[in-house]
């Protein structure tokens, strides 16, 4: 139990209150972060003396390891809030100073040291007078009071304000010094959350929005408020000869506190164990009642496993070129471990993606995509991403709804916090005008993802579909908060804009919009569900030369409904096929 400290320090016009743990400018209250607020602790009830940076580190992060720059930001925030009042002196290969003068009460709250780890040897008793004892035995109180205070906030986890039904999982920070090293540091960052998103009830930030963060120097309570979620998990990696140091961190979003710490010091073939280990410790510290069972990785060679990390490194790029690199590195890992099923998975997401984008005609990529994943599926069944890959080609390439459905279905049920299901999901509710049913998948999709501008601007287009247009204005103004230059969303901005009128507006954002092509749309299917008379007609248009992108000339044209009944015409579906991307 935390000691009842009341012990103030005082320097113009700041005042530091130990029990209320808050900083206060002319009684005002100043944000800072928990460690932060340690590190002046320790700072100011040693006013005048040179604190070693090595004792520091012991006080403010007990019996965990991190690096100096850790200290050192947070001397940096402190320095920002004095701002020209310069009351912290570095002491060079030393330490840090608080060289203010501090008034403290109550009288003799003076300092914090850390305990020793072996009693003092016995000295030669003598009377001393009581009445002295007395003064000292108060200072000496008083003084052990404030080290046990800071020393029980930062040894012993404080328990979370809230359950914790929500966590992002930030990028883990590469230690190892070597920018190629760092595919090893997004690898495990990435692993932990698939991990942990399989957790019953816990809603998982996808990798694409935690990833924004990175390098971001932000307050954890500032990035959890943004993403509304409860809790964050941080960390760090480092690699040096064959040996491997993870250290991770669970904090509390609205109090800043961590929940849970751990350093695994490890041989570098123990990843796989480390891995399991930290979301289990995970799973039973956000579930202590009924903690679930996370499935082991199967994967035992740890060069494929290296591979494999590479291959997701490069997937992740939004570029060809990366695809086809990770395409390579995911050959190698299947080459080295034959039933590496997250590896065909990884292959089946970068053929999609490539047809997506163009590179490789539609019918090619979906074929080596459904190769990939009847393999993927025959070695490990439960694979969600599998399952999602299966349904986006069902969905986009053969136009089996039946299927699309059952296997989104499927993956949804496997992991409910695959964003890119719900994602695609929502553009199989659009294609049968089943509005309701695509706002509600393509939100949840934002709500696992708040900063990907595909979702973002897909949003827009569901919320045209529905005829909502003052919403898809709405959503398309925030979508451009987070991305000004987005074509996306200028394009479905300019059909809302159209929708009520405002052909101004319309007409401005059409320019921008224009230069985008209109791919991954799979209700822009115009011949389909015309009179057979008129789709003649359409098809002429939507084939010409000069035409341009055919999916954008007749996307108002589908009728709400009619895929489920109906499938476009044989030569249409050839041609839409060969040549329009998934």
């Amino acid at each position: 139990m935390t000691p009842n400290v009341s012990g103030i320090y005082r320097f113009a016009p700041f005042e530091l209150d130990l029990a209320e743990r808050v900083l206060y400018r002319a009684g005002s209250p100043v944000p800072l972060t928990p460690k932060a607020f340690d590190t002046l602790v320790v700072l100011v009830s040693r006013h005048g003396k040179i604190v070693d940076k090595g004792e520091l580190l012991k006080l403010v992060w007990p019996e965990t390891f991190v690096e100096e720059n850790n200290l050192t930001q947070n001397i940096s925030a402190l320095r920002k809030v004095f701002g020209e009042d310069n009351f912290i002196e570095t002491v060079p290969r030393r330490g840090y100073r608080f060289i203010a003068p501090v008034e403290v009460e109550p009288a003799g709250c003076a300092e914090v040291v850390v305990p020793p780890a072996n009693p003092p040897a016995p000295v030669k008793t003598t009377p001393i007078n009581l009445g002295r004892w007395s003064l000292v035995a108060a200072v000496v109180t008083c003084g052990v009071a404030a080290t046990v205070y800071v020393m029980d906030r930062v040894r012993r986890p404080a328990p979370p304000v809230r359950p914790v039904d929500s966590l992002v999982v930030l990028p883990f920070v590469n230690l190892t010094g070597t920018p190629e090293d760092q595919y090893f540091s997004d690898g495990l960052t990435e692993e932990l959350t698939n991990a942990v998103a399989h957790i019953s009830g816990l809603r998982v930030i996808a990798r694409t929005t935690a990833f924004q963060f990175r390098n971001k120097n932000l307050d954890i309570r500032s990035i959890a408020r943004q993403l509304n979620v409860s809790a964050v998990l941080e960390g760090s990696v480092r690699r040096q000869e064959k040996k491997l140091r993870v250290t991770v961190q669970l904090n509390d979003a609205l109090s800043g506190y961590h929940i849970w710490s751990q350093t695994y010091d490890r041989g570098e073939g123990d990843v796989f164990s480390i891995q399991e280990d930290i979301a289990g410790k995970i799973a039973r510290t956000i579930r202590p009642s009924d903690p679930p069972a996370l499935a082991a990785s199967s994967i035992s060679d740890r060069e494929a496993f290296n591979l494999y990390l590479l291959g997701r490194y490069h997937r992740a790029k939004p570029d060809a070129a990366s695809a086809r690199k990770a395409i390579s590195f995911f050959e190698q890992a299947i080459a080295k471990e034959t039933r590496y099923a997250g590896a065909y998975a990884g292959l089946a997401e970068c053929y999609l993606k490539l047809g997506q984008q163009g590179v490789i005609p539609p019918l090619e990529a979906a074929t080596a995509a459904m190769k990939a994943v009847d393999r993927a599926l025959a070695i490990d069944p439960n694979l969600a991403e599998a399952h999602t890959s299966l349904a986006i080609v069902h969905l986009m390439v053969d136009w089996n709804w039946e299927a699309a459905e059952r296997q989104f279905q499927r993956a949804i049920a496997l992991n409910p916090n695959d964003a890119a299901a719900h994602h695609w999901f929502s553009h199989y509710h659009s294609v049968f005008g089943m509005s309701s049913d695509s706002l509600r998948e393509s939100r949840k999709a934002l709500e696992l993802s708040p900063l990907d501008l595909q979702i973002l601007g897909h949003l827009v287009f569901h919320y045209v579909r529905a005829r909502d247009f003052r919403s898809a204005i709405q959503a398309g103004t925030q979508a451009l908060e987070i991305d000004p230059h987005s074509q996306l969303v200028y394009m479905f901005l300019a059909m809302a804009y159209e929708d009520v009128g405002d052909w101004e507006k319309a007409i401005d954002e059409s320019p921008r919009g224009r230069a985008f092509p209109m791919r991954n749309v799979p209700c822009s299917w115009p011949a389909c569900d015309l009179e057979e008379q008129t789709a003649t007609g359409a098809s002429n248009v939507i084939f010409s030369p000069a035409a341009g992108n055919p999916t954008v000339c007749c996307s108002r044209f589908v009728r709400p409904g009619w895929a489920r009944t109906n499938r476009p015409s044989r030569t249409w579906s050839r041609h839409y096929r060969n040549t329009n991307p998934i």
